[in-house]
């Protein structure tokens, strides 16, 4: 994770945001793409919150597609210890599909190790991850990891480094 105060990130956060919504003409929008109907109401709660239009998709079959129709500013994958499997290659098809291959991606698991197998890779694609034990400052870090290197993509820049 970002190693900010929570207070500047929810400001720099609250910035992005703003300026995604002027460009867009409306809210940015995020997707949550989870089995898990708990998680699916925690992250529209937090996200719509934190100022996203969130919607969620419960069925990861052609996730990849619909994500590319809707063109969101952010994707939040669960990855679900029983469909890791599934999971990973949903975040492959969205790195590989050219209407969603920049679109930030922030990955969440209860179980961590999940991603911590995943580390170099994840980094390597800049990739944010969010795990347990899950907090509101973490998921705004890396919203705003994830945000901030398409950003940086975007224009050419060298996106931002996780710490």
């Amino acid at each position: 994770m970002l190693r900010k105060s929570a207070v500047q990130s929810s400001r720099i956060l609250a910035e992005e945001l703003q300026r995604r919504r002027v460009a867009r003409g409306a809210p940015p929008v995020a997707i949550v793409l989870s089995r898990e109907h708990r998680f699916r109401r925690l992250m529209r709660a937090v996200m719509n919150e934190v100022g996203f239009e969130v919607h969620t998709d419960e069925e990861h079959a052609g996730a990849v597609q619909r994500v590319a129709r809707f063109k969101p500013d952010l994707v939040v994958l669960d990855i679900n210890l029983a469909h890791e499997h599934l999971d990973w290659a949903i975040l492959e098809g969205l790195r590989e599909h050219p209407g969603t291959s920049n679109v930030p991606v922030v990955v969440c698991s209860a179980a961590s190790w999940l991603l911590e197998q995943r580390e170099l890779q994840l980094q390597r694609e800049c990739i944010a991850a969010w795990t347990e034990p899950y907090s509101l400052a973490d998921l705004v870090a890396a919203v705003q990891y994830a945000l901030a290197t398409s950003a940086a993509t975007d224009t050419g820049l060298r996106p931002p480094r996780m710490a």
